[in-house]
């Protein structure tokens, strides 16, 4: 034992030093600092020459760092890829909700202008057949005018008066045959042919305006087909929903009246007109356009005839009779109001052009996500993944021309060629909370994932933000 004895002996000035001050057990910080000094070389030295797993500490890291990096990317593909689906699959299903709106309004503005122009044709031919009749009606009245002024000019002598009667009757004939019949003769010869053609044109508006019916009737129809396409080209586990704002009317717009609202079915901003709204269209077509048929025929050279009083006295109680007729039966935008159309220029009027789709995604991400605990902030791994679009359809035209000035009120985009030009186009979500006001069922189905129990309020204007 004497060898432990000189050991402890040993080592005594060290450990007396390395005491605490206010404990007199040794101090374990304090040897372990002095270690490199107090323990022989031989023991130390091996330690600081071996570096063998140094790499495997670096590794280990890297690797953590470098899995983690592989499940953020594959979390992030898994998570954007619902979120990329469903946003292709609602803006698809908006476009295509507003072409085919677009195409019923052009539709609807070309049979307008075609009905116009048969309505018309219709009058031209009534005045025509006026013509053929008054002028000569006129020409007897004007022989017996003449007559009448003879017998008058005699003096009341019966014999002369009759005679002098008879000439100034004779005078009127020989000018109504040499001034008046040719261009009266041209006028037949010129108008006949095409008289029965513009009879047919009779009828013509009104089928017009049951084509017009037929066609509104089946957009609503035509676009749930579109919606349910849609659906099928992005596959299982897409729901499309559509809705439609509706406009309040205000500044005197008519209220749109649409079959969609709660059933999720759209339909074209078009609704009934009214006795006056084709009113002025009908006249300005008869008015300004095909009364210059009437005038290169030279009618006006038939003045004792009275050609052209016949002309307005035929045409002009049939374009109204027509235009007040067919108004109600035609249909118009809208943005008409009476007589008048207005442009839908500002957002209230536009909803009834709108439509908001809502695409939703199953996402089935959550149980296929790496490290599922660790994403679950900043990860969107929640059972939908919903996206919402908005679009409407516009008139190009309308556009250019408001932009240089303001729109006059009056009804030439449906009535007209160039108020067949609409078109689709993708917006901004601005009546997206107005379609989920209007919408029970869209409302009700993502209400979980986005409203919160419904409070359109508070998460409405988070989501158009996100």
């Amino acid at each position: 034992m004497g060898w432990i004895t000189n050991i402890i002996d040993r080592f005594q000035p060290p450990l007396r030093r390395f005491r605490d001050e206010e404990d007199a057990r040794p101090s374990v910080a304090a040897l372990i600092r002095h270690a490199g000094t107090t323990l022989p070389s031989r023991v130390v030295a091996p330690i600081h020459r071996n570096d063998r797993g140094v790499v495997s500490i670096f590794f280990l890291l890297m690797f953590f760092a470098f899995f983690n990096g592989t499940a953020l990317v594959y979390n992030t593909g898994q998570t954007l890829g619902p979120k990329i689906k469903a946003q292709a699959a609602a803006d698809v299903a908006a476009y295509n909700t507003s072409v085919i709106m677009s195409r019923a309004i052009n539709l609807t503005a070309q049979t307008n202008y075609a009905a116009v122009r048969n309505a018309s044709a219709f009058s031209c031919a009534i005045a025509t057949v006026a013509v053929y009749v008054g002028v000569p009606i006129n020409w007897l009245l004007y022989v017996k005018r003449q007559f009448d002024a003879g017998v008058a000019a005699a003096g009341g002598v019966p014999i002369v008066s009759q005679a002098v009667g008879a000439a100034f009757a004779a005078a009127a004939i020989i000018y109504i045959i040499a001034v008046e019949l040719p261009p009266y003769i041209e006028f037949i010869t010129a108008t006949a042919p095409s008289l029965v053609d513009a009879f047919d044109t009779f009828g013509r508006p009104g089928d017009l305006a049951d084509f017009q019916k037929g066609l509104i009737a089946a957009i609503p129809q035509m676009i749930e087909d579109q919606r349910k396409i849609t659906e099928e080209a992005f596959g299982p586990g897409i729901s499309i929903r559509l809705s439609q704002p509706i406009s309040s009317g205000d500044s005197g717009v008519a209220v749109n009246s649409p079959t969609g609202g709660n059933t999720g079915l759209i339909s074209a901003p078009l609704q009934e007109g009214n006795l006056l709204s084709a009113l002025p269209w009908f006249n300005l077509r008869f008015l300004l356009v095909d009364t210059g048929w009437p005038r290169s025929q030279t009618l006006r050279s038939i003045v004792e005839g009275k050609a052209v009083t016949c002309w307005w006295v035929g045409g002009v109680p049939t374009i109204e009779a027509l235009s007040l007729f067919y108004g109600p039966q035609l249909h118009v935008l809208t943005t008409q109001w009476g007589p008048l159309e207005f442009a839908a220029d500002n957002d209230d009027d536009r909803k009834a052009f709108s439509v908001v789709a809502t695409a939703t995604e199953e996402n089935e991400s959550k149980r296929q996500l790496f490290l599922n605990y660790w994403f679950k902030y900043g990860i969107n791994n929640a059972r939908e993944t919903v996206a919402y679009a908005q679009a409407e359809t516009y008139l190009g035209f309308d556009s250019s021309i408001s932009s240089a000035a303001y729109s006059p009120p009056i009804p030439w985009r449906a009535w007209t060629p160039p108020g067949a030009n609409w078109a689709g186009r993708l917006t901004r979500a601005n009546h997206f909370g107005d379609a989920f006001s209007e919408d029970s069922t869209m409302r009700d189905q993502y209400k979980d994932t986005i409203l919160r129990q419904g409070d359109v309020s508070g998460r409405i204007p988070k989501l158009i933000k996100h």
